[in-house]
C-alpha cells in the first residue's frame, strides 16, 4: 500500500479523553453521532455495536474503531468492559476518514497484539495519573495504538478474511485503481513547512485570540497565500482550523470539569457566553450543556466509577 508522504508530517491526533467502563448486563447506548473519533478496547465481554446502521459483533480482546461523525448505537447482553480514548485528526481532506481510507483500519480489529491492550492501560492510567510527563505518554501510547492497528490490517493477518477478496485486491486491476487514487491524492496532499509552523502554533496556543497577521509574519506569507496553502494543506481555512481547535478545548473542559458555560467561554477568549454555545453548536451539533449532560449520562451507567482525567495541562495536550 502506497501512502502519500505528506501524510505524515500533516496527520495530528489530538487527544481529548480516556476512561474505563464497567456496565453490568442489558447495557445500551443509545443512538448518537459522535463529533470525535472513538478507540474501544473491548476488556470483558460480547457487544453488539451499530455503526452507521451496520451490525458489527464484537468480543473481548477486540478493538473498535469509531471515526468522527458515525452513528453509533450499541448494547450487550453481558457483563461489559473496555477502554475507551476519543481523540481527533486535524487533517481533513474532502472529509475522507484517513485512518479507514489510508491507512486500511477497519471497525473492528480481530487478533490484535498483546501489546495493544497493554498501551490501552497504559494511556488510560497515564490520564488519571498526576504525573508531569502524563502529556507527553498520553500522546505517545495514542499513536503506538495507532501504529499497531495499522500495521495489523494491512499484514492480512485476520484468519476470517476471504482467500478470494484477497486475491481480487492484488488482481492488475486493483493494483491499478489504488495506484491512481494514491496518486491523486498525493497531489491534493502538499506538505509547506510554513504552513506546518502556523498549524503547529494554532494547536500549540488553542485559546488565544486569532491574530491572521501574526500567522502571516510568522510564516512569511500574504495574507492570501496563506489561506490559500492553508487550505490547500488542510482543508480549511485558518480561521476556521483555530476556531475548531478552541471548540475541541471546551469539549475537553466540559467532559472533565464542572466549571460553568460563562467560564469556560472566558478561558477560551469568548466574552459572549451565548455567541460561544452558538460556536459550539455548530460544531458538535449540540450546546456545550447538552453535551456535558450526554457524557455524563453515559458515565453514570458505570458500575464502577473511574477517576476522570485532572484539568490540568489538559489544553496543553493540543501541544503535539
Amino acid at each position: 500500500m502506497q501512502i502519500p508522504q505528506a501524510l505524515y508530517s500533516s496527520m495530528r491526533f489530538v487527544f481529548l479523553y480516556a476512561d474505563m467502563y464497567e456496565f453490568r448486563k442489558g447495557w445500551m447506548y443509545p443512538e448518537t453521532t459522535t463529533p470525535y473519533c472513538l478507540l474501544r478496547y473491548i476488556i470483558e465481554g460480547d457487544a453488539v455495536f451499530h455503526i452507521d446502521g451496520v451490525s458489527i459483533d464484537v468480543h473481548a480482546g477486540e478493538v473498535v474503531y469509531i471515526s468522527e461523525g458515525n452513528i453509533l448505537k450499541c448494547y450487550s447482553d453481558d457483563d461489559f468492559s473496555f477502554y475507551s480514548i476519543r481523540f481527533v485528526n486535524t487533517l481533513r481532506l474532502n472529509d475522507n476518514d484517513f485512518l479507514s481510507e489510508f491507512f486500511s483500519i477497519p471497525k473492528v480489529s480481530k487478533n490484535v497484539p498483546d501489546c495493544v491492550q497493554e498501551y490501552f492501560q497504559a494511556l488510560y492510567l497515564s490520564a488519571s495519573s498526576s504525573r508531569i510527563d502524563k502529556l507527553f505518554r498520553i500522546r505517545g501510547y495514542l499513536e503506538l495504538i495507532i501504529a499497531e492497528l495499522v500495521n495489523h490490517a494491512n499484514r492480512n493477518e485476520d484468519p476470517d478474511s476471504n482467500g478470494q477478496d484477497n486475491q481480487d485486491s492484488m488482481s492488475l486491476q486493483k493494483i491499478l485503481e489504488r495506484e491512481q487514487i494514491s496518486n491523486k491524492r498525493s497531489r491534493d496532499i502538499k506538505s509547506d513547512s510554513r504552513i506546518q509552523l502556523v498549524v503547529s502554533y494554532i494547536i500549540a496556543n488553542p485559546t488565544e485570540k486569532f491574530n491572521e497577521d501574526y500567522l502571516c509574519r510568522l510564516a512569511c506569507l500574504s495574507s492570501s497565500s496563506l489561506r490559500r496553502l492553508f487550505k490547500l494543506q488542510t482543508g480549511k481555512s485558518p480561521s476556521h482550523f483555530a476556531k475548531e481547535l478552541k471548540m475541541l478545548a471546551a469539549a475537553r473542559e466540559l467532559l472533565t470539569t464542572d466549571f460553568p458555560i460563562a467560564t469556560l467561554s472566558t478561558e477560551l477568549g469568548y466574552e459572549d457566553p451565548n455567541y460561544f454555545s452558538r460556536a459550539f453548536k455548530k460544531v458538535f451539533g449540540v450546546s456545550p450543556m447538552n453535551y456535558r449532560s450526554s457524557a455524563r449520562s453515559e458515565a453514570s451507567e458505570q458500575t464502577v466509577s473511574k477517576n476522570a482525567i485532572n484539568r490540568q495541562g489538559q489544553l496543553a495536550d493540543l501541544h503535539d
